[in-house]
């Protein structure tokens, strides 16, 4: 069943409620202490949590940072930019999963960037490479071909491969 948008509602959230999330949808094998970066604390970044009516406690969330990309941009992208912003750690609970509630939590982010953009905006994330498709509909373009693999936040937990997308936003 897909929740209609206006049964999601989003917001913005303590870091101290990212952990759980994080760990039961993103790195399981991380021990939940561990699931926050340095950057969760930055006075720069956002934390937005997705919370539907019957549940009290966010189903999903999103983290914005206002943090430049790390490689090459393609020609086409690369010039004058009013920001760069990335995307960590996007995660919807399981249980909730297909419902829309990932869609709702994305567009807010693209809509606040948006709001922001007196000049073009460049976000961009690493996108694990099964979800490529899944940020496409939205307009995302790779940056770069070459995959990589992450071994979650400490670098114990199990590969995952991973692709970095972008979008200007006008």
């Amino acid at each position: 069943m897909r929740l209609r948008p206006s049964m999601v509602e989003v917001r913005r959230i303590d870091a101290s409620l990212l952990p759980p999330i994080r760990h039961a949808v993103l790195w399981p094998s991380v021990a939940i202490e561990a699931q926050l970066q340095p950057f969760d604390h930055a006075d720069t970044t956002i934390h937005y949590g997705a919370f539907v009516a019957e549940n009290q406690k966010p189903t999903g969330c999103i983290t914005l940072t206002h943090e430049g990309y790390k490689g090459d941009l393609p020609p086409a992208i690369a010039g004058t930019m009013q920001g760069q912003y990335q995307v960590h750690k996007f995660a919807v609970m399981q249980d909730y999963q297909g419902q829309g509630i990932g869609l709702v939590l994305f567009r807010h982010v693209l809509e606040h960037l948006q709001q922001l953009a007196a000049k073009p905006i460049l976000l961009h994330l690493d996108a694990r490479v099964e979800q490529k498709g899944w940020y496409q509909r939205f307009g995302l373009q790779v940056l770069d071909q070459e995959k990589f693999t992450k071994n979650g936040p400490t670098g114990n937990g199990p590969p995952v491969e991973y692709i970095r997308l972008g979008i200007m936003l006008h």
